[in-house]
């Protein structure tokens, strides 16, 4: 499919296009940046690591590495370094809109690792995420924001992300500038008279895909045609923001997520699993706890992880039908040694002191 570049309204539409080129036949998807660099056998890589994840649902996604001579052979076998980049925080861009920040890097990653980021550059997948999840046509002359708001369609979608491990990290981007870029940000674009209103526009389309309040004009042209319906939507938005680390609540402290993240349950798991045949959610566990202060009893799974990601769990007592997470069964067996030790100590003194 061939376009003129001097009519590009920016890299979402750009995408809308790609996508539209996709087929019934193809299994894996891979997204990237023009000026990528390939090493040998990097498909067989790339299809390891998502299998390692485990995850039929899983993407694979990052900033990956600059294509150095240190990690490329002469030969074309990849070299890797040590470090594998990471999507993990973020900051406020262009409109307002939350975008990523760069990547840090995680050390011999062996399998990839679990993050709320989604990246551009590189994005690699089941292709039933391209043809469930569509790219937003219109959305003119917008940068920041691209990102988030397709990681927030593809989290509440199903889908998780993954930055690559060690040896997935297989694709490399050549970031050395080039003198005779033509962008869709070049002065040579035409038809930018009403660039201004277009990409206010653009932007808050963006916004309300995430749920981010706007002022101004919107097209809402066919929004329910790229947005995540009801019927299609396996998690909420609120659960992304939180995941995430995002709110609106004009404070502007957006929070990192660089520390270890746990699976978020489906609040509707019936989504996947008619896309995943055999596939099936256990029922995550009910728990007795107190959340801030206040006792509650079969509390839904969300408020478990929220309050357990939080901090805020002081006590976590009882836990039945299996263990959701390594958070939690990491809580469970401290509140089981401390109850043996007390009831040890108890023992000990009162009977002790009976006998004597």
């Amino acid at each position: 499919d061939e376009r003129d570049a001097r009519k590009s309204r920016g890299p979402l539409v750009s995408r809308h296009y790609a996508q539209l080129l996709l087929g019934d036949d193809e299994e894996f998807c891979l997204g990237i940046d023009g000026h990528s660099v390939f090493t040998n056998d990097w498909d067989v890589y790339l299809i390891k690591d998502w299998l390692d994840a485990e995850n039929e649902m899983g993407v694979i996604t990052t900033y990956v590495h600059h294509s150095a001579d240190a990690v490329i052979a002469p030969n074309g076998d990849n070299t890797p370094y040590h470090d594998t980049p990471h999507l993990c925080d973020i900051k406020g861009g262009a409109h307002g809109i939350p975008r990523n920040e760069g990547a840090t890097n995680i050390h011999n990653a062996t399998r990839p690792i679990l993050q709320s980021k989604w990246g551009a550059g590189f994005s690699f997948s089941k292709c039933h995420s391209e043809r469930r999840v569509k790219i937003d046509r219109h959305t003119d002359w917008i940068f920041d924001g691209e990102e988030f708001s397709r990681a927030a369609l593809l989290w509440t979608a199903g889908y998780d992300f993954y930055s690559p491990s060690l040896y997935g990290h297989a694709v490399y981007h050549n970031y050395t500038g080039n003198p005779i870029s033509l962008t869709w940000g070049s002065k040579k674009v035409t038809g930018t008279e009403s660039r201004g209103a277009e990409e206010e526009m653009g932007a808050n389309r963006v916004k309300l895909h995430i749920g981010q309040p706007f002022e101004g004009k919107i097209n809402t042209t066919d929004f329910d045609k790229y947005t995540v319906s009801d019927t299609n939507k396996a998690r909420t938005l609120h659960q992304f923001l939180e995941f995430s680390g995002v709110n609106y609540d004009g404070q502007g402290k957006w929070t990192h997520r660089c520390h270890q993240l746990h699976w978020v349950p489906y609040t509707h798991p019936e989504v996947v699993e008619a896309l995943v045949p055999g596939w099936r959610q256990e029922e995550v566990p009910k728990v007795l706890t107190t959340i801030s202060g206040t006792n509650k009893e079969n509390i839904e799974p969300t408020e478990v992880l929220e309050c357990l990601y939080h901090g805020t769990c002081d006590q976590l007592a009882t836990l039945t039908n299996g263990l959701c997470s390594d958070g939690i069964m990491h809580g469970v067996l401290m509140a089981t040694n401390f109850l043996l030790m007390f009831g040890f100590t108890f023992y000990f003194v009162v009977v002790r002191r009976r006998r004597a």
